[in-house]
């Protein structure tokens, strides 16, 4: 499993951002996504599904290719181009506030049935 969070911290220098920033995308601590990059913690399927979304490709392609030992290279998305963009640009504080706003706008779950009629 070591060479899955090698290839993690690859990906991450790849695009060139901090383990602060892409930490604040996963709404986790720069502390604990050292740790997962380190291998003292192992990669969750949550926190990889959320670092795939993060970064452009698909769960299972992006644990095929941090196997493989190959760097990922995030898919052609212009939306996630100018996400990264602005997010290297930005102060902890306003990444932190671009997390909230975008955890605000994520749509609800309906509430289930009360049985009443």
């Amino acid at each position: 499993m070591a060479e899955i969070h090698a290839n993690l911290r690859a990906l991450r220098k790849s695009l060139k951002l901090t383990q602060k920033k892409v930490a604040t995308s996963l709404i986790m601590s720069q502390r604990a996504y050292a740790d997962l990059e380190t291998g003292r913690t192992p990669l969750s399927i949550d926190r990889l599904v959320a670092l795939s979304k993060l970064i452009g490709m698909d769960p299972p392609s992006l644990l095929a290719q941090l196997l493989e030992l190959e760097p990922p290279k995030p898919k052609e998305d212009p939306e996630r181009d100018l996400l990264v963009k602005m997010m290297k640009r930005m102060t902890d504080s306003q990444a932190i506030l671009l997390k909230e706003f975008q955890r605000k706008l994520k749509p609800k779950p309906p509430e289930p049935p009360t049985g009443e009629a």
